[in-house]
């Protein structure tokens, strides 16, 4: 079972589609790598799924755009409106904010990182052009989809935003987080969980057995960071699995599966 579901993530990770030169200006053409190394050593960036391209929508609607990148190092994601950057990083601080983020200088690295972006009950003013961008520190990539919101047909143009907007969740949202990971045996690694910020809540890890994880579990192998991730110090065959990070508040819950898969280090 667990050979199969390896070989269904490295097919995975293997089959991100190829780099769009047209939407990065910032590497040559003759740093890029035209593919992924077979030990996946070799730094990279590449598309796993984009946004729509081209959307249109009703004033009243709930939507939200997701896009999904493979990479190593571990890419990061954000998105623009316009050219302009999106704030979800929003202000909370959730566990510890001594630990410094390690992800860009992992030993294997191999990371699906997806994020969405809520646009809530749309309106003719979030017209617009929104960018996916996914980058680490050697590439970057984006992803462009255009969205057209258009007023209610109903009697009030705006009838269905005021309906929508009544019922609107103040529950949180993930906005950021690790799909799968691959890590060599004995090296730290960090599972992504980062909310948009809209709404005040809490973040907690659980594992596969319900077992909700912190810096009092497990002589200290786990922390809480303050961005919301968590971070495994010294990864072992025990840890493969899937962990779940919830995000909450007093008005629900937003929930991800991140999937951890320890790989075997080189033989000297």
């Amino acid at each position: 079972m667990f050979i199969g579901l390896l070989v269904l993530i490295v097919i995975s990770l293997a089959s991100a589609k190829p780099f769009n030169p047209k939407l990065d200006s910032t590497s040559s053409s003759e740093t890029r790598p035209k593919h992924v190394a077979k030990n996946r050593r070799e730094p990279y960036v590449r598309w796993q799924h984009e946004p729509a391209s081209n959307l249109i929508l009703i004033a009243g609607q709930r939507h939200t755009i997701e896009c999904e990148a493979a990479g190593s190092p571990p890419p990061k994601i954000h998105w623009l409106k316009n050219g302009r950057r999106i704030d979800q990083s929003g202000q909370a601080i959730y566990g510890n904010s001594e630990i410094v983020d390690s992800s860009e200088s992992p030993e294997l690295g191999l990371s699906l990182t997806k994020s969405k972006l809520s646009l809530g009950c749309v309106k003719p003013e979030d017209t617009g052009l929104y960018t996916c961008v996914a980058e680490n520190n050697h590439e970057k990539i984006a992803a462009e989809s255009q969205i057209k919101v258009l007023p209610s047909i109903e009697s009030s143009p705006f009838s269905s935003y005021t309906e929508c907007s009544l019922h609107e969740s103040k529950k949180p949202s993930i906005s950021m987080w690790t799909h799968t990971r691959l890590e060599k045996l004995d090296f730290p690694v960090i599972l992504y969980c980062r909310t948009d910020g809209r709404t005040d809540s809490s973040i907690k890890w659980i594992n596969s057995d319900g077992r909700e994880l912190n810096a009092f579990t497990a002589d200290g192998k786990y922390d809480l960071l303050s961005t919301g991730d968590l971070l495994i110090r010294k990864v072992s065959w025990d840890d493969m699995g899937s962990y779940f990070c919830v995000a909450e508040n007093q008005y629900g819950q937003d929930k991800i599966e991140s999937f951890l898969y320890p790989a075997q280090p080189d033989k000297q």
